[in-house]
Formats: structure tokens, sequence, C-alpha cells
């Protein structure tokens, strides 16, 4: 079974490792490289594609622009400012949606947090997270498309988890075994110039 993270399809896997679509018997081990790859690429970029809902607490530097976590942004939900008195619930239609995470407003920005710290611990040298946003953000991935919601994924993120499986089968040698239930077996590895079958 796919991940919810999951970059590619089984069907699409399939056609990549020259599997013809009538061959169920290796689906469980393609599933498993799928969902190792993805998860690889995305440990690797520090950052997750699907299209997801996020909480944040940020701090301001009083700035117009402010960068969020993970992009790209599809949707603002709510934007809370934390004043030194009291709070501000920002008119999201007013924020600007930047590429790559950044939120761009015009009319005030959002505040230095520097004063609330001083104002709440001014003993204490420590940021105020000063900032709350929910908003959507991602990719829609290709298991998830539909006619009326069509993937956004870039194909080279794709093709990246596709040849990442690619490697990750033929490295490891995998192929069909004889057992009596049928399932996928490893009959043989190999890592550098040592190798091993079973």
């Amino acid at each position: 079974m796919l991940e919810k993270n999951a970059l590619t399809t089984l069907e699409q896997a399939r056609k990549h490792l020259g599997i013809p679509d009538t061959d169920t018997s290796r689906d469980e081990s393609i599933e498993f490289l799928i969902n190792a790859a993805s998860s690889l690429i995305e440990k690797y970029c520090s950052r997750k594609f699907g299209l997801n809902r996020y909480q944040e607490l940020l701090t301001g530097r009083g700035s117009l622009k402010l960068v969020l976590n993970h992009y790209p942004i599809t949707e603002l939900h709510a934007i809370d400012i934390t004043q030194v008195v009291g709070s501000e619930s920002v008119d999201v239609t007013k924020v600007h949606i930047l590429p790559n995470g950044m939120l761009y407003r015009p009319n005030g920005g959002f505040p230095d947090n520097r004063l609330i710290s001083q104002f709440m611990h001014p003993n204490y040298d420590q940021e105020v997270h000063n900032i709350f946003v929910d908003y959507s953000a991602g990719y829609v991935l290709p298991k998830d498309a539909t006619e009326d919601n069509p993937r956004t994924l870039p194909y080279d993120l794709e093709l990246a988890c596709l040849k990442m499986i690619s490697n990750m089968k033929r490295d490891k040698e995998i192929s069909t075994g004889s057992n009596t239930e049928g399932n996928l077996v490893m009959t043989s590895e190999s890592i550098g110039d040592w190798s091993a079958s079973y």
C-alpha cells in the first residue's frame, strides 16, 4: 500500500521498470520501494511535497515579508499577530502569496517581535513567536490527482523517485521467487564487489 507521501504511482513505477501491467506479482515490493524512495527524497530535501494543512508559530522581523516552512502555498486560512497589547487577526485576502513559501503584506507587514519580547520578558533574552499562520501548502501528488484536481508535482521530482526505485531494484537484484505463497522473495543481493545468492 502506498504511503501518503508517495511521489509516484504503482502503474508508473511498473512502466518505468519494464514490468507489464498484467504482472501484479511484484506490486508489494514495488510499493515498498516507492515508499522508501519518497521518504528518502523528502529527508534529503528537508521538506514535505504532498498537499497538507499546516499551523506555524513564527517570529516577526518588522518586514513586509514572512517566510513559511512549506511551499508552494496554496491557501491561507488565518493569520494572527500578537501585539504588545492584544492581538490582531489579519485579513488574509490582503496578504499576497509569493513563490518559495513567502507571504507579502504591503499594509502593515509582520511586526518585529523584539518589542514584545522586551515588554513580556524585560530581563530575559528570548524571542517570542508573535505570528500564528494557518495555511495549506504542497503539491497534488500523482496518486491523488483527479480530472478536477490534476497533479501539480513537478515531473522531475517524480522522475527522481522513479530513478531511485530503479537503482534500488537493481542494487538489490530483486526477482520473484518460487515459494508456495507466491510472495516476492529476494534471491540475490550485491553491494559493491560483494554478492550473495539465496
